[in-house]
């Protein structure tokens, strides 16, 4: 069997898991394209959804509304005890994950600030942000003495 191509993914940013109430909406850059409903809208301003995980440069959202590839989204992130975060990004992927329906979108953030996404993800997920692992061929630098010595 000859393959010429390969479907698997490597992350190149850990991701943070979390469930925070996110509201969704089209950004103005993809209003023309996508026109929500007012059933999808249900009266509210954004889309209800959960922020299922997050990265330093993008999110995985759990959604009842298809949103397409490409399409620039606002999503206002309500982090426990502090003001909402307003982050814009891309959808870059879009996979069903229920029958119900329901979609995990993929974003990629738009031009969004380290700092604020750093302290998003830190306010959102129980897991702590820690430093990457050394890279593969690698030896992690101590600060105690070699042994052999």
């Amino acid at each position: 069997m000859n393959q010429t191509g390969s479907e698997l993914t490597v992350r190149q940013h850990h991701r943070f898991p979390c469930s925070v109430d996110t509201q969704l909406g089209v950004a103005p850059a993809s209003a023309d394209r996508v026109k929500l409903s007012r059933a999808a809208l249900g009266g509210a301003s954004g889309i209800a959804t959960t922020l299922r995980d997050i990265s330093t440069v993008g999110a995985g959202i759990a959604s009842k509304v298809y949103f397409p590839v490409g399409c620039k989204l606002t999503m206002n992130i309500a982090a426990p005890d502090r003001p909402p975060v307003m982050l814009v990004g891309s959808v870059i992927r879009v996979i069903m994950i229920d029958r119900a329906p329901t979609y995990l979108i993929g974003t990629v953030f738009d031009g969004a600030d380290e700092t604020t996404v750093k302290q998003l993800i830190s306010a959102v997920s129980p897991v702590p942000m820690s430093p990457p692992p050394p890279a593969a061929g690698t030896t992690p630098k101590s600060g105690g003495t070699d042994a052999r010595s």
